[in-house]
């Protein structure tokens, strides 16, 4: 992706305020043999969860900022409390921003509630206050209320961190997030607002939707459209807010259709009419993928549009979606005869083949000191030097290339590009998309639940869930197999609790095209 293009692309997320990690190779430096060494304890430290404080202190004396910062991560993610002292130290004492941020993070990571003073102090510095945040928003109870939090942000980035964080007190702070949004003018602090209001559903931020709904933002009016559903609007408002999504239908943007049609689907029986008229002209794949899926709250078991439905269109995901919606609406019986095939487009067609992981028994425990040298070799030290390491996903729409981040999540990046190497991803599925959320992948099951048959450590870091950030799907803590998504919009809900591992450099627009059940031709890994 060229300089001009990434600019474009996350000039929306700066603009909201979110801290867009910097490239890892931004500082471009090399490491001589010894801190190949040191790093390579790191990653044999973090991949064992143990305490071997010999091999952090190592690190922390290192001349290289990055390797001082990987460090760091490993104590939170490992909770060495023999090193939380530290990590408070480096708040104020560390030279390089970058790691003195990732021991904010990591004591959010570890849940060391003694860190709250230091964390709401880091709040007056903007090298560290944006990751303070989210550690004090990790922490959340634990360290006060929110407003003792709130009252520390000066900046507008900072407030905005705050803000998405809100959702993790146990007492919404509903004044507090309905009083920041009411006097901000900057976009970043009004997003966030709405985002913490709407995610939590709280009828607080009812007031605000309607308006909101009509701001110039695209990413301003999807969040608000997500505040126009019935569990959150008095009924008073039924006739208006069904009205403003009816419109919303319209709008150019389709993550906001595709919000409008999961509110409208809250107003039950109301949104029928709304939603037929949509259908005709909806273009976009997934937003009618959306209104299929949607459709089975607000359709009732007699209802012509099944018929209707089910002839205009024969996309084997649509017909999917038709299927379930009708199970729910009751109306099955009518659309198997209408279907003339007993509902057998349940299933994908054409079989799955066997995957082999490569070197299956040394993934599934430790590996060899060398083994962790040659990741270090491979994966970080081109990333410092600013060649990073890439994955191509051919897919049946076109590639989209991925740059690989072998800096924060070198063993992540190792592990999915000895995959892709070995061919475990050839002739597989999206076998999950949530439009306006995530594309997901690499279960050569099909089915979600499969992987290479064991587990690899989660590599947990600062970069944030934008649109464009590529994570590992999880089924818990250190749950990582094979299977990724793509981030198809922001989402700061995800931020330090999936591993980020790369971010979509070429083919970003192709990732709204895909639907789920389309194939991955191939995964392939550059240099090869």
């Amino acid at each position: 992706m060229s300089s001009r293009r990434t600019v474009r692309f996350l000039s929306a997320f700066v603009v909201l305020g979110v801290a867009v990690a910097s490239p890892a190779g931004a500082q471009r430096q090399n490491l001589d043999s010894s801190a190949v060494r040191i790093w390579a304890a790191v990653l044999r430290t973090h991949d064992a969860r143990s305490a071997d404080t010999t091999a952090i202190d190592n690190a922390l004396r290192s001349t290289v900022a990055p390797l001082r910062a990987a460090a760091v991560r490993v104590v939170g993610l490992n909770r060495m409390s023999a090193r939380y002292a530290k990590l408070r130290d480096m708040l104020h004492a560390e030279r390089d921003s970058a790691a003195a941020s990732d021991a904010a993070f990591a004591l959010g990571l570890a849940s060391d509630s003694a860190s709250c003073g230091v964390l709401r102090d880091a709040l007056a510095r903007p090298s560290t206050a944006v990751a303070a945040a989210w550690a004090l928003g990790d922490l959340a109870d634990r360290c006060g209320t929110f407003a003792a939090s709130f009252t520390r942000a000066r900046s507008t980035s900072i407030r905005a961190a705050l803000l998405r964080g809100a959702i993790k007190w146990k007492e919404f702070p509903d004044s507090v997030v309905t009083d920041a949004f009411a006097r901000a003018t900057a976009p970043g602090v009004r997003w966030s607002a709405l985002f913490a209001l709407a995610r939590a559903k709280r009828p607080s931020g009812a007031p605000f939707a309607l308006p909101a709904s009509h701001d110039a933002a695209p990413l301003i009016r999807e969040v608000a459209t997500r505040l126009l559903t019935a569990d959150v609007q008095p009924p008073t408002m039924a006739a208006a807010c069904v009205a403003r999504l009816d419109s919303l239908l319209a709008d150019p943007a389709p993550h906001v259709r595709v919000a409008a049609v999961r509110a409208l689907a809250t107003w039950k029986s109301l949104a029928l009419d709304p939603l037929q008229r949509a259908w005709s002209r909806e273009s976009d794949a997934n937003v009618r993928i959306t209104m299929a899926q949607s459709v089975g709250s607000v359709a009732a078991d007699t209802s012509a549009l099944w018929a209707a439905w089910w002839s205009a269109d024969s996309t084997h995901m649509i017909r999917r979606s038709l299927i379930a919606s009708a199970k729910q609406a009751g109306a099955a019986a009518a659309l198997s005869t209408i279907a003339g095939d007993s509902l057998a487009q349940t299933a994908y067609t054409g079989s799955y083949g066997p995957r082999t992981a490569p070197d299956s028994s040394a993934a599934a425990g430790l590996q060899s000191e060398l083994e962790y040298q040659r990741i270090v070799r491979e994966m970080v030290a081109p990333t410092l030097a600013g060649r990073p390491p890439a994955l191509v996903i051919a897919t049946s729409r076109g590639l989209i290339r991925i740059v690989l981040d072998g800096v924060r999540a070198p063993m992540t990046s190792d592990h999915l590009s000895r995959l892709a190497r070995n061919g475990y991803f050839k002739d597989v599925r999206f076998h999950r998309v949530v439009p306006a959320f995530v594309v997901q992948g690499g279960d050569p099951s099909g089915t979600g639940g499969g992987g290479p048959g064991f587990k690899i450590r989660d590599e947990l870091n600062r970069s944030p869930y934008v649109r464009g950030a590529v994570g590992m799907a999880l089924s818990g803590p250190d749950t990582g197999g094979s299977q990724f998504f793509l981030t198809l919009a922001l989402h700061p809900h995800l931020d330090g609790h999936y591993t980020v591992f790369g971010h979509v450099s070429d083919g970003a627009t192709l990732m709204d095209l895909l639907v789920q059940g389309d194939a991955i031709v191939n995964v392939t890994t550059e240099p090869r």
